[in-house]
């Protein structure tokens, strides 16, 4: 493993892992694992869709939640064997699902998309401190004006599989604020696959 990063060990553990951990994630709903982002989201008229992002998006659930929520979803994971989990498992309509990477999101990028709502469960500690920095500017870079972004911050111990860095949602809001973006703690929770040792930092990013 010499010479990759903590991500790209991680990436790997998830292609190999993507069957099981569809089974897994799609066990859980979106309202459950995504807590006080619903009554956020901005309503969406029926005759206009808005634009939706979610970063590191696994097998989709979360996705195709948004896209029936009334949003064009674009999901991208660094994962590809998961996207191909995705595509099978949670296709939809409004979907559009590609395989990109963290930090400078080049081909989301290539979209020249802006994003009303971004959705980051579960990435934040699979980035280095660097990484981070360029993520948020990326992100700040696609936020439509008004843009949310919901992040959920994962604390304690990670698999051996899938290292991963500490996270702290001051650092969150210091990085947001170098860019512009104004953020709230909306709260914490234990884990909901009851990992010992493991919760959870729930954040909004506003632009």
């Amino acid at each position: 493993m010499t010479g990759r990063s903590k991500n790209d060990i991680s990436i790997i553990a998830y292609n190999q892992q993507a069957e099981k951990l569809a089974d897994l994630y799609n066990a859980m709903s979106s309202p459950a694992v995504l807590p006080g982002l619903e009554p956020l989201l901005p309503e969406c008229d029926g005759t206009t869709r808005m634009n939706a992002l979610d970063i590191g998006c696994g097998t989709g659930r979360d996705a195709v939640w948004l896209a029936e929520k009334g949003f064009n979803v674009v999901a991208f994971d660094a994962a590809a064997d998961m996207i191909r989990v995705a595509e099978d498992r949670k296709s939809h309509p409004a979907v559009q699902y590609m395989v990109d990477t963290l930090p400078h999101m080049r081909d989301v990028m290539a979209l020249d998309r802006e994003f009303n709502v971004m959705v980051m469960s579960a990435v934040w500690m699979h980035l280095s401190p660097e990484a981070r920095k360029t993520t948020m500017r990326a992100m700040w870079d696609m936020a439509a004006p008004g843009a949310l972004i919901y992040m959920s911050l994962r604390h304690g111990p990670s698999p051996d599989d899938r290292p991963m860095y500490k996270v702290g949602a001051g650092e969150v809001k210091r990085l947001a604020a170098d860019v512009g973006f104004k953020a709230t703690i909306l709260g914490d929770d234990a884990d909901r696959q009851g990992r010992q040792g493991v919760w959870w930092d729930y954040m909004t990013l506003r632009r």
